[in-house]
């Protein structure tokens, strides 16, 4: 299942994440998930529809975070950094993070290791922020 995530996502820290939602996913329908004539095709559709939900997430947060990602040039001086236009928004050290992942595409255990933290210690802070940005932009909406 982490292959299959892997290939999916595109690298190894989202893809334990999905494979780690998914089990606990089954753990909470345990009934539809036993239920199922096929247990082995319900957690992998669970893991696709995982897979989905986190593209569809680093989609829009990418989009946010770096709107010049296609590598156009900012020569307007009214264009805001992200750090300034979500300053207040969410915590300086959440957005560092998150600028850090899904910006400057920084592997996990670089990020782990600028803050002095395992790698997993990383990803559930990653994680948090995530959920803690969407929730913070959705309430602006």
């Amino acid at each position: 299942m982490l292959c299959f995530a892997q290939t999916g996502l595109g690298n190894k820290s989202d893809a334990e994440v999905a494979v780690q939602e998914t089990f606990l996913t089954a753990l909470n329908r345990y009934d539809k998930f036993i239920e199922s004539p096929n247990p082995d095709g319900w957690l992998y559709n669970t893991l696709r529809n995982m897979i989905k939900r986190q593209r569809y997430e680093r989609t829009v947060i990418t989009s946010m975070l770096c709107p010049y990602d296609d590598g156009t040039e900012i020569v307007h001086k009214d264009v805001q950094s992200p750090y300034f236009l979500y300053q207040g928004i969410i915590d300086d050290q959440d957005l560092k993070l998150l600028i850090d992942f899904y910006g400057h595409k920084l592997e996990m255990n670089d990020i782990a290791e600028a803050l002095g933290i395992t790698p997993n210690a990383a990803r559930v802070r990653l994680h948090r922020a995530k959920k803690r940005f969407l929730e913070a932009i959705k309430s602006q909406l």
